[in-house]
């Protein structure tokens, strides 16, 4: 058992976000010499439709020369305080519950697990340009998407438009048909950005592109861990990204009833998942029952038609068709193009890689029970699962962040308790 004391450590400890890691990395040695030249040269054997096996193992040899390169130079920035990547100037909003001065541990092994995922990016052709020509990564922040009328309405059927009512102003006849419009809404309400970090093009031709972020661009979704969730959502989000998927697979019908009838084939499939799963009531054993076939129709689907379960997770990874597209380049577009894998802590055996979302290969989502209070418990429907991510085990999740003086005394009589 831990005591008062281990658990108070968790409690103030801060965690340094893999994402921020990475994103520190990256530009620290973005326009280094060393690193640019190795790399580069690396790009140019790679990029050449001529190599040799051998010219591309000294393509890696140069890969691996760079990750050296930063693993040194990682060292010596925890002694020399004046170092751009010393802890001293690692900003406190980027840790779980804010820096303490006991988070540098935390800080240099998220910049090492980020090593690799920096130096082998030459290894993706989508981001080698990225790397040869030192462009800028930034954090996505908060920006929120806006989601397609397609995944908003996820395969509800039209609203009846009923007639302006006696007494109606124009305005007031407008506001009401989009409240009742709404009101047949079924599909995906979160607008959160799939990208974790973005890539962008500092070079650009564009004498306004720092106004109108009309950059080229590379949206990143950053994962940690071998065994990483990909997407979730409850049965609405099920319904509003199977709709963008059979609209996407429906176009390459005929127009009129070919195509009609390929769009209800492949969004019936994500219908049928999200109205078993879809129960916001507290009989645990209807819960279990509606999982149970849930997850037999996502397995199902995995056996007889990949390719639709394929798209639906690569909808999921990056939101194309989700969200409306942004103009021009914009920065701010909340679709992600690229999925970077680092390991967890301690665990350097599960490997970096980078790879495009287009390239993400299908995921059987894994039934969970969602999370909420009386009247709420509905299975989520596609919590897409492989594995574990690198948090804390579940007895620890409620002490990741500071806590009153107040809620520390309690927790200490309880220890105390249980010690008697």
């Amino acid at each position: 058992m831990k005591t008062f004391r281990q658990f108070n450590q968790i409690l103030v400890e801060g965690r340094y976000g893999s994402e921020h890691g990475h994103r520190t990395v990256w530009n620290e040695f973005r326009h280094n010499k060393t690193i640019r030249t190795a790399l580069g040269q690396a790009i140019d054997i790679l990029n050449n439709k001529n190599s040799s096996d051998d010219d591309k193992e000294e393509a890696e040899r140069m890969m691996t020369s760079a990750a050296d390169h930063m693993r040194s130079r990682i060292e010596r920035a925890k002694e020399d305080p004046e170092d751009p990547l010393n802890f001293n100037h690692a900003k406190s909003k980027n840790f779980t519950g804010g820096k303490t001065g006991d988070d540098a541990e935390s800080y240099y092994k998220e910049l090492e697990n980020n090593i690799d995922a920096v130096a082998y990016s030459a290894r993706e052709k989508k981001m080698r340009a990225a790397v040869k020509d030192g462009w800028k990564m930034v954090t996505a922040g908060k920006e929120q998407g806006k989601l397609s009328k397609t995944a908003l309405r996820g395969g509800a059927e039209p609203y009846q438009q009923t007639k302006k009512q006696p007494g109606e102003t124009p305005k007031q006849y407008k506001d009401r048909l989009d409240r009742e419009e709404k009101e047949t809404y079924k599909g995906v309400t979160s607008k959160t950005s799939k990208s974790d970090n973005v890539l962008i093009d500092p070079t650009s031709k564009n004498p306004d592109a720092a106004i109108t972020h009309d950059y080229k661009k590379i949206g990143v979704s950053h994962k940690q861990g071998a065994n990483t969730q990909v997407a979730g959502g409850e049965p609405g989000e099920v319904r509003g990204v199977g709709a963008v998927v059979a609209k996407q697979s429906s176009m390459k019908k005929k127009k009129g009833p070919e195509r009609d009838a390929e769009k209800e084939r492949v969004f019936s499939k994500f219908r049928d998942v999200a109205n078993t799963t879809d129960y916001r009531g507290d009989d645990e054993s209807e819960i279990e029952r509606r999982k149970a076939s849930g997850q037999q129709k996502w397995n199902r689907m995995r056996d007889e038609d990949p390719e639709t379960l394929q798209r639906y997770t690569q909808a999921q990874a990056s939101r194309r068709g989700v969200f409306n597209n942004t103009k021009g380049g914009d920065m701010r577009d909340p679709t992600a193009g690229i999925t970077t894998k680092v390991p967890a802590t301690g665990k350097p055996e599960q490997g970096s890689s980078n790879k495009p979302v287009s390239r993400q290969g299908s995921i059987t989502p894994q039934i969970t029970k969602s999370k909420g209070g009386t009247g709420s418990g509905r299975p989520m429907a596609n919590r897409q699962l492989s594995g574990t991510t690198n948090e804390p085990a579940k007895h620890e999740q409620q002490f990741t962040r500071p806590i009153s003086p107040v809620q520390q005394r309690l927790i200490r009589n309880r220890v105390l308790d249980n010690k008697r």
